[in-house]
C-alpha cells in the first residue's frame, strides 16, 4: 500500500509507464512505443516500486514478467486508463461531430464560395454537407433551419424570426455586363442605354440578379419599339449554366463584378466585361447567412462564417 505521505505527490505519469511495460513486455519496447528511453522508463519502474511494499516485477531472459500484485494493480490502472482514454475519444468525436455541418444555399454559393475558401486545411477542420435550395420556397427553408436538419441556411433575403441570427456575409454593390466573342459588344468600348435594352439577355433568377436593375429608366427615343425591359434569352439557377450560355452566344448578362472577375480570372472562362450604361440604377445585394442561436454547432457555425466574412465581405 501506498502511504499518505507519498499518495500526496504521486506522479500520475507512472501509471503510464507502468502499463507500457507490462504490454509490451519489456523496458527496451516500451521505450519505443512511449518516444522515451529506456534509462528513463526504468527509473520510473524504480520510483514505482518503491511506493509499494511487495514487487510488481521479476525479471526473466525474455524481460520482465508482472508478479500477482503486478498484474492486479495494472488491471485497476487499466481501468482508470480506458475511462481516461475513452472520455478523450468522447471529445474528438464531439468535436468532429460540432464540425460536420449541413449548409443550405444555391448554386452561387456551390460554385462561388466554397471554392475560394476550400482549402486543405479548410476540409481537415469541417466537413460540408451542402444542399441546394432551388426547389425549396423561403418558409421551408427557415422549417428546416428552426427544425435542426440544416446548420447554416444562405439567402439573399433578410429574415426575422425568434432564435434565428440573420447576419451580412456578402454584399454585391458593383456590377459588370459579361458577354462572349459571338456579340456584337466586341466592337464597342462603351455600353450604351440603347444597346443595352436591344440585347438578348442571360438572367440568372436565383432571387437576385433578376432584382438588380431597377427598371426605371425610360428610353428617350423610342423608335425602334424598344422598351425598358431586358430581353430574357435565357434563364438559369446555375450561374454556370448562365455563364456557358453567353459564353457561347451573343447574349450579355449582368453579374456582380467580383463574381465576373472571379469566373473569367480564375475558372477561364472566355469572356469579356464592360461596365453597365452609366444611367441605370443598381441595388445594392446583401447576401445573408442564418442560423440557430441555440445550435449544439454554435462554436463551429461562427468560425465558419467568420471565415467566409474575412474571405468576402465588403459592407
Amino acid at each position: 500500500m501506498i502511504n499518505s505521505r507519498d499518495r500526496a505527490f504521486f506522479d500520475y505519469n507512472l501509471i503510464k509507464v507502468f502499463d507500457a511495460v507490462i504490454k509490451e513486455g519489456g523496458v527496451t519496447p516500451a521505450a519505443q512505443t512511449l518516444g522515451v528511453t529506456p534509462a528513463s522508463v526504468s527509473q520510473s519502474i524504480s520510483k514505482m516500486q518503491l511506493l509499494f511494499d511487495e514487487a510488481l516485477f521479476t525479471r526473466t531472459r525474455k524481460g520482465l514478467n508482472p508478479t500477482m500484485h503486478g498484474k492486479e494493480l495494472h488491471r485497476l490502472y487499466s481501468q482508470v486508463i480506458a475511462a481516461i482514454e475513452g472520455s478523450l475519444k468522447s471529445s474528438e468525436l464531439i468535436a468532429e461531430k460540432d464540425n460536420d455541418l449541413v449548409i443550405m444555399g444555391g448554386d452561387l454559393f456551390e460554385n462561388f464560395y466554397i471554392p475560394q475558401i476550400a482549402n486543405a486545411d479548410f476540409y481537415n477542420r469541417y466537413k460540408i454537407n451542402h444542399c441546394n435550395t432551388d426547389s425549396l420556397d423561403q418558409m421551408m427553408l427557415i422549417k428546416h433551419l428552426v427544425k435542426g436538419n440544416v446548420d447554416i441556411l444562405f439567402t439573399f433575403l433578410p429574415v426575422k424570426c425568434d432564435g434565428v441570427e440573420c447576419t451580412v456575409i456578402d454584399n454585391y454593390s458593383e456590377y459588370v455586363c459579361i458577354y462572349g466573342k459571338e456579340s456584337l459588344l466586341m466592337e464597342v468600348k462603351k455600353l450604351s442605354l440603347h444597346t443595352f435594352y436591344s440585347s438578348i439577355h442571360a438572367m440568372y433568377y436565383h432571387g437576385m440578379l433578376t432584382t438588380s436593375l431597377e427598371e426605371s429608366v425610360e428610353l428617350l427615343s423610342n423608335s425602334l419599339g424598344l422598351m425598358n425591359a431586358r430581353k430574357a434569352g435565357y434563364r438559369s439557377n446555375s450561374v454556370v449554366g448562365l455563364l456557358n450560355a453567353v459564353e457561347q452566344s451573343a447574349m450579355i448578362a449582368v453579374i456582380p463584378s467580383k463574381i465576373a472577375h472571379y469566373f473569367v480570372k480564375k475558372r477561364r472562362f472566355d469572356l469579356y466585361m464592360i461596365d453597365p450604361p452609366v444611367e441605370l440604377k443598381l441595388k445594392t445585394i446583401n447576401v445573408y447567412a442564418l442560423y440557430v442561436t441555440k445550435s449544439s454547432k454554435l462554436e463551429s457555425i461562427k468560425n465558419f462564417l467568420t471565415e467566409m466574412k474575412v474571405n468576402f465581405i465588403n459592407v
